[in-house]
């Protein structure tokens, strides 16, 4: 039987009730302690009220404790009580992301929408173009439901975190992983339906006392229904899956929690210090080493936390919260972007040869999951902050040597002395190509000089090419940004 959700701003006060670690009790109408006069960890009577209204949640502390307070005290503001669509509610929130919830045939069902600030807010489509910022009458499905029922029917195995961005870090990492719509503690017996026939559940936690009752909440249903199931959680110091696996660590370096240290950090009133380890199993002790049978093999490295170095590693780490990039191609991006703006100045000297910043880079993923765009359009918009002039020598549509020539190429001057061609003044160059493969494909071809150039470009940034109307370009500098799919690679004929 399919569920049907509520709305929105009842979730959100019940949800921050949780984290404020005041249970509610109860289905429509519920029951919960008070955050202001009851929330010292002891044993109290639950006087605070939480109903469904007309317009949104309705809160009532049977103490007297002002409803203001109340939402205070669990992260809320009063707009919040009100199923009101994000933008007439708070101006100064912009969407960060939204993640699609689909059937098992692919079709969008609804979306969680990320705000910055942090929120989230859920929607559906109202047949007609736009959106209905609820949830009444929708059937909620467990997140990437169609590659879940893949999995599963091959005996694959299948990870479910607290939330979406978890979500995509684990897959990022080519594993098979879902989560509940609306966050912790959201989880129904429901979901845990398409999940019988895996090989195991990996349900991870977040590092907090809502994010192990979560896992504690989705492991029971989990076993419920006949699965395998190992909880385990980020390493020492990171709150979840995605800053575990953003800073370098593997899934191996997970660390497995035992069912009574889970009810512990559960419990109500339970407090944890992020550097302060929550199990007695080193990392590393995921079961069996690497989880197997998961039906995608990861066959690239991890990325050690010693590459995000110096300013570099500083900028990446800072801007990888808030966006769904990998942190490997937000890296590379960067440093190809930087190593441009700067110029060809900044050197290094190697074997008596100056070296200056120009890297050529190619970002191999799948298509959309990967986020390759999105790893270039985040640096870009910092970049673009320190040099306003340096977009315009962002140029695509790289086919030919000459033609690259052309956009750093030095004047030609006419018999008499006059300019027939104007050349650069900025000899900066940065080609972006988010279709690699065609500049493969050309590159290719018997009569074209885009290889031989590349080559010059780096070598020492003079160019030229002998014909009957010679071009040259000196002092070029120029970096090369390339995506591409690990199928075009393999499969094109290069």
């Amino acid at each position: 039987m399919a569920f049907v959700s509520r709305a929105s701003a009842f979730d959100r006060v019940i949800d921050g009730l949780e984290r404020a670690g005041c249970r509610p009790t109860g289905v429509e109408k519920r029951m919960a302690l008070c955050p202001v006069h009851e929330g010292d960890g002891a044993r109290h009577n639950p006087s605070l009220s939480i109903g469904q209204g007309r317009e949104g949640a309705v809160l009532k502390c049977f103490a007297g404790c002002p409803t203001e307070e109340v939402v205070a005290r669990i992260g809320l503001q009063m707009a919040d009580l009100f199923d009101e669509p994000p933008e007439t509610v708070t101006a100064q929130r912009r969407i960060v992301a939204h993640y699609d919830y689909v059937d098992r045939d692919g079709q969008l069902l609804f979306q969680t929408v990320r705000y910055d600030p942090k929120d989230f807010r859920q929607r559906q489509p109202d047949g007609q173009g736009g959106w209905v910022w609820n949830l009444n009458g929708v059937e909620l499905v467990p997140y990437h439901l169609p590659e879940v029922i893949e999995a599963v029917s091959v005996g694959g195995n299948v990870f479910i975190a607290e939330g979406e961005k978890d979500v995509e870090a684990l897959q990022r990492e080519g594993f098979v992983a879902t989560c509940n719509p609306m966050g912790a503690v959201k989880w129904r017996d429901e979901y845990a339906q398409p999940l019988v026939g895996a090989g195991q559940v990996f349900v991870v936690a977040d590092r907090d006392p809502a994010g192990y009752r979560h896992a504690e909440q989705v492991a029971a249903s989990c076993r419920r229904a006949g699965l395998e199931v190992v909880v385990a959680e980020p390493r020492d110091g990171f709150k979840d899956v995605a800053e575990h696996l953003g800073a370098g660590h593997a899934v191996e370096d997970l660390v497995v929690v035992d069912d009574d240290r889970l009810r512990k950090l559960g419990g109500a009133g339970a407090t944890l210090s992020l550097a302060t380890s929550t199990s007695d199993v080193p990392p590393g002790s995921m079961p069996g080493g690497r989880p197997s049978g998961r039906g995608k093999e990861k066959n690239w490295p991890d990325l050690s936390p010693t590459a995000c170095y110096g300013l570099a590693g500083e900028i990446i780490r800072g801007l990888h919260p808030y966006t769904e990039s990998d942190l490997a191609a937000m890296l590379v991006s960067f440093l190809v972007g930087v190593g441009n703006a700067v110029g060809s100045t900044p050197h290094a000297v190697a074997d008596a040869a100056m070296h200056p910043p120009r890297l050529n880079a190619v970002i191999v993923g799948e298509t959309a999951k990967a986020r390759k765009g999105t790893s270039w359009r985040n640096v870009k918009r910092i970049l673009t902050e320190a040099d306003r002039f340096w977009p315009a020598r962002i140029k695509s549509g790289l086919s030919s040597g000459e033609g690259l020539i052309n956009q750093v190429g030095d004047p030609v001057y006419g018999t008499d002395g006059k300019v027939k061609t104007p050349g650069s003044s900025d000899k900066r160059l940065l080609v972006v190509e988010e279709e690699f493969a065609r500049v493969l494909i050309a590159a290719r071809r018997e009569t074209n000089t885009l290889s031989a150039i590349i080559r010059q470009a780096w070598d020492d940034g003079c160019l030229r090419v002998l014909t009957k109307e010679s071009q040259e370009a000196t002092d070029a500098h120029i970096s090369i940004l390339g995506h591409i799919t690990l199928e075009e690679l393999k499969v094109k004929p290069y």
